[in-house]
């Protein structure tokens, strides 16, 4: 598996060291955090995935949303069907580290689907298959759509005197419902 790390000034804990260390708490049956590791390295290589755009999502509800997105705009039916049944598996992943109801087979199950979900992100960044700005028309395309993306934080570049000034800004402070584009 292959990271996408955003070029950030200190290097952050990658999906490959979580995918690791979701394996090492496995191998010393902690299922628990086996699963939450796993569940960490499928969302960490998302968010370096948005980082390397100039997006950041910092909520799960925002991230499933991205997901949707991404299985809307970026696959085709077989990398659909691979993003959307890895996505699952880990959010049960995480799921299992609050209530612990999974068994260590499940485990195993769900530390396969972060890898193949975070190797399905590699792949559509690398086939350069996500465009910036086909994100930014997707929660623009109606109200509601507007409303549940407010909080995606947005790397904004401004121009003051000769010098360009990049900010991150949520959404919501950047569109107004008047940039919506199916009213």
């Amino acid at each position: 598996m292959r990271d996408i790390v955003a070029g950030l000034d200190k290097v952050p804990a990658t999906a490959q060291l979580l995918l690791y260390s979701s394996i090492s708490h496995y191998e010393s049956d902690d299922g628990v955090m086996a699963a939450d590791a796993a569940w960490l390295a499928g969302s960490r290589q998302l968010r370096n995935f948005l980082l390397y755009y100039g997006f950041e999502a910092d909520d799960h509800k925002l991230k499933k949303l991205i997901v949707g997105f991404l299985l809307h705009c970026c696959t085709d039916k077989a990398l659909e069907e691979k993003l959307s049944s890895s996505w699952d598996s880990i959010e049960t992943a995480h799921s299992n580290s609050y209530d612990d109801y999974g068994g260590l087979e499940k485990v195993r199950a769900w530390i396969y689907s972060a890898e193949t979900f975070c190797n399905t992100i590699q792949y559509i960044h690398e086939k350069k298959l996500f465009k910036r700005e086909d994100l930014l028309k997707w929660a623009l395309r109606s109200k509601q759509k507007f409303k549940e993306f407010q909080k995606l934080k947005i790397l904004h570049e401004e121009y003051k005197d000769v010098e360009i000034i990049k900010t991150w800004k949520e959404l919501k402070d950047i569109y107004t419902e008047n940039d919506i584009i199916n009213k």
